[in-house]
């Protein structure tokens, strides 16, 4: 089998996931290695469709009753549909997958120690250059890493988590075993007693296919009635630290970011101060509403911009009713110390959001509804602007590129598209990608706009768990035909691109204007709002979907830098002021939606002439010979000529958007006040271009 030397770009973005209930039996037996009775039962699991259930063996140990076990290699045959290699004695085996990665796994030490750690927990699938899972618009050409992978261990132990094995068969906890062992587009996932292995090309079959919002009301309601099972409590929570710790790619930014790396997760909350020590109790809490609070406690102090959400979409499925309560408890503390800015950030947010689409409607106008993507063409300026680079139609694609479907009207087809109106349009010289708005998503759609706009090939991030820098190469059909070949190398459009941003523009919004500013493309607006780390998606024992920044894909600039920090405009165009009535921030987007000064920009930029308001002939100075201009450029447009959309902008001075002779008169005032050695007042629209 040829292996496929790196899957960059489609980190594992699903959504949530669901369950159903087990079944136990009576019968009890011991394990060799620990003598501890179990119970045994089965658990179904939902095969990458509801109609392909089985039933998997398990067992509930004496003192975890409420957490089943399972085996690892019925586990990996449904997840990867490949058999495992186990072999061992005394309680030491080695484990080896079919592409030859391997694992030891100490049932006495409860540990698994790899070398291959990537390539042990990824179903063969993804491994293979050739598996057909997912086909896109760029393929990885090749890569190159710097550092040598450190071997990983993961010592279950220092959770109080058992790991038990008998016959070469090892057996751990449903919950962490679908949390270890996951690929980036195939996945196994166990909530509320039941497992779904989903594919996250395939939209038939998703997490929240099982895991509904009745579901998780119907959970929430038996756990407020009889109370959270003592064990299961306490192995969620150390199982949610253990994913944490092992999983965790340390974007930089919330306040206890370096001591967790020290501590862990744990440590950190029971040893830091009296807040995150109440925290810890919640999580650890019987009560589930106390639980709740704890999650939500957990999230503000670990918020990181948007990529590692404890609470926020598992409260999303429970009534108000529940959750209200709990929010309010919450406020009702007043503060926790060492917590992240988590209400600033989302206010700052908010007002960037409300000025950008304040002034994006002033152009584009108002939307009655949500749209794929906004486009105009104003004043030499094509914009385009979209809110998620998660709008991609993956299994379309796949589709397409096998031979068995359309081109898919997504994104992507949106964004080539409209590039090619404007190259078409000689009126059209700049081309703006506003993902002012843009909450991110997969990295493969900015990997293409990024190979139209600037012909980029190479993606640069770190595996913070393993310590290796990685370089991908990658090729794009930049054309669409479903081919990779010269035509894609020739295609060139000319047209002078920009990135226009704001703190909204998160995670693949943040990466674009990073690229873009290797690139040397103009960057507009204000600084982007960081998200750094892929996302991984688990889920908690006790069916809790959560997201993590990833450790396995930190993004990086092409000097190797974390830019979680976000990039600065080359033009910062946004005006900030604050309300006088609510205290709150105020933010006008207005000039970087403004066709003329944007142009006046990427004039700059790319170091070509700059028409200046009052000055259409371009000669640096407003005089006379502008106001002959106007008045020639007025006649030609009164006869059905025309002149520039540039020039046209420059000779509308009083910015009622005609040219005409009020124009010319305006521009001859100006120069006669300034000739006689005016400084202020008078012709202000003008005043300020001197």
């Amino acid at each position: 089998m040829k292996l496929r030397k790196s899957f960059a770009g489609i980190s594992a973005m699903l959504i949530t996931a669901g369950a159903l209930p087990f079944s136990q039996a009576a019968a009890f037996a011991a394990d060799s290695a620990k003598e501890k009775t179990f119970t045994k039962g089965t658990i179904p699991a939902y095969v990458y469709s509801l109609d392909n259930k089985v039933d998997i063996e398990c067992r509930f140990y004496e003192d975890m009753p409420n957490v089943p076990y399972i085996k690892i290699s019925d586990y990996y045959k449904n997840y990867s549909g490949d058999a495992l290699e186990i072999k061992g004695e005394k309680g030491k085996y080695t484990v080896t997958t079919p592409v030859g990665a391997t694992a030891t796994i100490d049932v006495n030490s409860d540990t698994l120690e790899s070398a291959e750690y990537e390539a042990f927990f990824r179903p063969t699938a993804e491994l293979s250059e050739d598996s057909g899972l997912v086909e896109l618009f760029v393929n990885s050409t090749d890569v190159k890493t710097e550092g040598d992978p450190k071997p990983m261990t993961i010592d279950f132990a220092a959770y109080d988590i058992d790991i038990y094995g008998d016959d070469n068969e090892i057996w751990m906890p449903a919950p962490t075993i679908c949390n270890i062992f996951t690929g980036d587009i195939l996945d196994g996932v166990y909530c509320q007693d039941s497992i779904a292995f989903v594919n996250m090309v395939d939209p038939s079959f998703t997490r929240n296919s099982v895991l509904t919002m009745q579901k998780a009301q119907e959970y929430a309601n038996n756990m407020i009635e009889n109370g959270r099972p003592a064990d299961l409590a306490k192995y969620n929570y150390f199982e949610l630290c253990r994913t944490f710790d092992s999983e965790y790619g340390y974007p930089g930014r919330i306040p206890l970011n370096d001591i967790i790396a020290e501590k862990g997760l744990d440590k950190t909350l029971a040893e830091t101060n009296t807040d995150t020590k109440l925290v810890r109790s919640h999580l650890l809490s019987t009560d589930y509403k106390e639980y709740l609070l704890g999650l939500i406690e957990l999230e503000v102090y670990l918020w990181d911009g948007g990529h590692t959400t404890i609470a926020t979409t598992g409260f999303g499925l429970l009534p108000n009713d529940l959750t209200d309560p709990v929010v309010e408890a919450y406020f009702s503390h007043g503060g926790y110390q060492l917590a992240s800015n988590f209400h600033e950030d989302n206010d700052m947010n908010n007002a960037s959001a409300m000025g950008v689409i304040a002034a994006r409607t002033a152009l584009m106008g108002e939307e009655t509804e949500p749209v794929l993507y906004r486009y105009i063409e104003e004043g030499g300026t094509a914009y385009f602007s979209f809110d998620s680079f998660m709008s991609c139609d993956l299994a379309g694609w796949t589709a397409y590129y096998k031979g068995e479907g359309e081109r898919p009207a997504d994104i992507v087809s949106a964004f080539y598209d409209c590039v090619v109106k404007a190259d078409k349009n000689p009126a059209i010289k700049n081309f703006v990608v506003d993902i002012s708005t843009n909450g991110g998503g997969l990295i493969p759609v900015e990997q293409y706009m990024m190979a139209i706009m600037a012909d980029q090939k190479t993606s640069v991030n770190e595996n913070v768990r393993l310590g290796v820098k990685t370089t991908t190469f990658y090729t794009a059909d930049k054309n669409l035909d479903g081919k990779f070949d010269d035509a894609d190398k020739n295609l060139k459009f000319d047209l002078n691109f920009g990135v226009l941003t704001s703190r909204c523009s998160f995670s693949s919004a943040n990466i674009l204007p990073s690229d873009a500013r290797d690139s040397q493309i103009l960057i507009l607006g204000e600084k982007s709002g960081g998200g750094s780390c892929s996302v991984m998606n688990y889920m908690t024992a006790d069916g809790m979907p959560i997201t993590i920044s990833s450790a396995k894909i930190r993004f990086a600039n092409h000097k190797g830098e974390n830019i979680d920090a976000g990039t600065e405009p080359d033009f910062n165009y946004v005006i900030n002021s604050t309300d006088e009535k609510t205290g709150a921030t105020v933010k006008d987007f207005s000039t970087a939606f403004d066709p003329y000064e944007v142009g006046r920009a990427f004039a700059k930029f790319y170091n070509q002439a700059v028409y200046r308001l009052g000055d259409p002939n371009n000669d640096t100075k407003i005089d006379s010979k502008d106001a002959t201009f106007v008045l020639s450029a007025y006649a030609a447009l009164a006869t059905g000529d025309g002149i520039t959309d540039v020039e046209k902008m420059a000779s509308d001075v009083n910015g009622d958007s005609k040219v005409d002779s009020r124009d010319a008169s305006d521009i001859l005032a100006y120069y006669s006040y300034r000739s006689t050695g005016g400084k202020d007042g008078i012709v202000t629209f003008l005043e300020s271009e001197e």
